[in-house]
């Protein structure tokens, strides 16, 4: 299982986790499913408003309209967990795989500062039948 994201697209989420530290970040994923356990992101897009809070976030209409603007090429989610570990968090709500779609992914950015620059670290996730979530492998494609 692996996630294909583009450059850009790592860099979208890594921007936005930088912009919102000390509060988390979220966005959708825009790209389309390869193979059902294989999946290429082409754009990653923060969600400007929502709830944001050091240990939790939630879009307020920004995912609803992301869906109705990309439909179909959203496939999943990203966020961002400050000075912590790129784990899925247990009740959050965005890491509620059970509400999400099958085969949806999510990206979590570990973000923390450096001495002389951000630090950041991505573990991506899928819904695959009978588990709720898996760990899958991300990739940066060329270019």
């Amino acid at each position: 299982m692996r996630i294909q994201i583009a450059p850009l697209a790592l860099r979208a989420i890594r921007f936005a986790a930088i912009e919102t530290y000390p509060h988390e970040c979220i966005g959708g994923l825009v790209g389309h499913y390869v193979a059902p356990d294989q999946w290429e992101v082409d754009l990653a897009v923060p969600y400007q408003v929502a709830k944001r809070k050091r240990a939790s976030v939630t879009a307020l209409g920004s995912s609803k309209l992301a869906e109705d603007f990309w439909g179909d090429q959203m496939v999943g989610e990203f966020h961002s967990h400050p000075c912590e570990v790129p784990t899925l968090s247990k009740g959050a709500p965005l890491c509620d795989f059970e509400e999400m779609e099958e085969g949806a992914i999510e990206i979590i950015a570990a973000i923390w500062p450096g001495k002389r620059d951000w630090n950041v670290r991505f573990r991506a996730y899928a819904r695959l039948g009978d588990r709720l979530h898996r760990r899958v492998k991300l990739e940066v494609t060329g270019g």
